[in-house]
């Protein structure tokens, strides 16, 4: 089995997209999420190894972000830019000879993503595993944002290294399950947040809003692909009680609170949240008839 991530390159949807790849078996694509200085590699590069056990993991750079391209022009807004990357998706999944996957999605920018996609093209998805609910609210407000959210929002109206530096620690629970020092991943994140272009495309991508699961809980009812829902039982930048209110509203979804588990619950828990996608693709998760 291959377990060496690779870098391949995709061109397409008006972009040259990095995917990282690796292992044998079924196909899992991984989406990032959109807070700033984020891309594949930071998101799922420490869990690529041990699902490359089970899997052939593909982790998109999505537009915006990471050594993909940026769009020219870029798009205005959080709706543009969410059609750019269910666009760039479909296309890296065609130029692998990927018809259809698993597909995970981590929080706003992964989990939104994942959601269009059940919506408008469900046929792409063998199965959907949406993390940290989507950008889904308990309040029945879709696109409602936290305080913690917001400092993410505008982190920038004037970026910097201590800014960054309140924005990490959301993301996980126990600092010792990441794969490098809470100060480098600080200033990792923060070159990566100025890097040429990604300013301008995050302030264009967040005028009007964050990203957010669709604004319709009645399109959910349509949803009839297998879905599993993750959420840290600590996760300090979505409420869990968020991901209860989605599994609600789609038919068929399991939930599942990970303890000790903050935003980032697979690095949190990386065991835990290998063996819930196994079971899951193996069907263990499905619902009794």
């Amino acid at each position: 089995m291959t377990k060496v991530v690779e870098t391949l390159w995709v061109e397409g949807a008006g972009l040259r997209t990095r995917v990282l790849a690796s292992g044998d078996g079924v196909p899992l694509f991984l989406l990032h999420g959109i807070g700033p200085g984020m891309d594949a590699d930071l998101n799922w590069g420490g869990t690529m190894v041990p699902l490359a056990d089970h899997f052939r993991c593909y982790a998109i750079d999505l537009a915006g972000f990471g050594e993909t391209s940026m769009p020219d022009p870029l798009p205005e807004g959080p709706a543009a830019w969410m059609a750019l990357r269910v666009a760039q998706v479909e296309n890296v999944m065609d130029a692998l000879g990927e018809p259809s996957a698993y597909i995970v999605g981590n929080s706003r920018g992964g989990g939104a993503i994942l959601l269009q996609m059940l919506l408008q093209a469900p046929d792409r998805v063998r199965g959907a595993v949406l993390m940290g609910a989507a950008g889904y609210s308990a309040d029945e407000e879709p696109g409602t944002a936290s305080a913690r959210e917001s400092l993410i929002k505008d982190f920038y109206t004037a970026p910097s290294v201590e800014r960054m530096a309140q924005i990490v620690p959301l993301f996980f629970h126990d600092p010792a399950a990441l794969p490098m020092t809470v100060e480098a991943l600080t200033e990792r994140r923060y070159a990566q947040s100025i890097r040429p272009g990604a300013v301008e495309a995050f302030r264009a991508m967040v005028r009007g809003g964050l990203p957010a699961a669709p604004t319709n809980p009645e399109a959910f009812q349509r949803i009839r692909t297998p879905m599993m829902l993750i959420h840290g039982g600590e996760d300090q930048i979505s409420d869990p009680r968020n991901s209860l209110a989605l599994a609600r509203r789609l038919p068929g979804a399991s939930l599942h609170i990970l303890p000790a588990a903050g935003h980032w619950s697979h690095i949190d828990q990386p065991r835990l949240f290998v063996s819930l996608l196994r079971a899951f693709v193996d069907g263990a998760l499905a619902p009794r008839a």
